[in-house]
This record gives structure tokens, sequence and C-alpha cells, in this order.
């Protein structure tokens, strides 16, 4: 604890998260909290966030949307890429603050330059659908295909969606078919859900009721309410 005592900023993260998730210390988010919080007012970018990660989850403090805006706009200030891109994705839902897809696809661009993986993947999806911005199906698509290259399961997940249907690239249902799989074996509910519907319509794969009665009921495991409505079809 002494790092922490010194307002070594590294030290006290370091601290805070062995509280957070119980490292060799019994489980205390609001010490935890508390840690973070003093790193994040010594200019800790990466604290900042994680305050406001801390307010979206009630994590040893009590929720408050507006405090989860506010300490990633000021992760952002440091050119914390995560800040960046959840504050994006506070101005793409309207989460704490009034939605604004432009000021959202701004963030996501600027992360993205930083290497903001995250950001990339949203940046993509938001490309591939034209969501608050020209619709450039390409583009998303390329960025969909740098991010999944390193396990983003979400990002596998949309660009077997984009193979499938042609989406910014040559339609090749074998290779959608390969990448919900990779989703699917990561633990993507929603690749799941995907893999499920092409097994029992015979899309990309032979028809295959038994394979996606299973994938089905993985997804349920995970909580998907589009599973559970399509595994009620089947009682």
């Amino acid at each position: 604890k002494r790092t922490s005592d010194v307002g070594q900023t590294y030290g006290t993260v370091l601290l805070a998260n062995c509280f957070l998730y119980e490292v060799g210390v019994p489980q205390d988010k609001k010490a935890a909290f508390k840690l973070f919080e003093q790193a994040a007012q010594l200019g800790n970018g990466d604290a900042m966030f994680t305050v406001s990660r801390c307010y979206e989850k009630g994590d040893g403090v009590r929720k408050d949307l507006k405090k989860v805006v506010e300490w990633c706009q000021r992760a952002a200030d440091m050119n914390n890429a995560n800040g960046m891109t959840h504050l994006g994705i506070c101005y793409l839902k309207g989460t704490g603050v009034q939605k604004d897809f432009e000021k959202a696809i701004e963030l996501f661009e600027r992360a993205t330059t930083l290497e903001g993986t995250y950001a990339m993947q949203q940046l993509g999806f938001c490309l591939v659908n034209g969501t608050g911005v020209a619709q450039d199906k390409e583009k998303g698509f390329d960025l969909l295909s740098r991010v999944s290259k390193i396990n983003d399961m979400d990002a596998m997940t949309g660009l077997a969606m984009c193979y499938m249907t042609g989406c910014g690239v040559m339609q090749d249902k074998a290779k959608g078919i390969e990448s919900y799989q990779h989703a699917v074996d990561m633990g993507n509910a929603c690749a799941m859900v995907k893999l499920g519907n092409c097994y029992e319509h015979g899309d990309g794969v032979p028809k295959d009721e038994k394979k996606a009665f299973d994938l089905y009921q993985r997804a349920v495991g995970k909580r998907s309410t589009n599973a559970m409505v399509f595994l009620g079809v089947w009682y």
C-alpha cells in the first residue's frame, strides 16, 4: 500500500484493481473506487475511464450517468482512447447526455487514430449501417475486418453478417459461417443466434435443426432474449 500512499498513480491503480477483482485481498469495491478516483484526480487517464465505468456499473459508488459522461470527457481530454470511445457511445445512445450522432462519430474517429480497437469496431458498424455518417459499407467492412483479427467477438459477428449478405464485400457464405463459428467458439451470444438461424434454415450450411436448437440453448444460457424467442417456437 506504500505506493498508493505516496500518490504514485500506477501503484494506486494496481492496488485498486486488486481490491476490485479480489487479487490477494478481500474484494472491496468502495476502496477500489476511492483509489481509482485518487489516481484520476492526479491525471491518470486510464483511471478516469475506470471511474466512469464504476459510475456506470455502480461498482463501489452509486450509479450516476451524468458522472459517467463527465469522467469519460475528462479521460477523452487526456487523449484516452477508451474514454473517447465510451463517450461516443454515450452520445450514440443518449446515455447521460442528449443523442448526438455527429459527436459520436467524431469521437470514434479520434479514438481510431489512437488505435482504439473498440472505436474501430463501433465506427465500422456505424459506417456499415449509415448511423450518424454517410453509409460506406466497404470502409465499414474494412474496419470490422481489422478488429476481428484481434479476436473481437462482436466484430467477427458483424464481419460474418457482411459476408452472408454481401455488405461491403463480395458475398461468401462459407466465410460468413466460418466467422460466425469463430465468434461462437469465443462465447458470443449474438453469433450463436445467427449461426443457429443458418442451421435452422439451411443458409450457407446443410439444414440441421439439432445444431440450431443447441446453439439457441447456448445463447439462452447467456441471457439472449432473441434466442429465447427462437427457442420458444420449438416448444
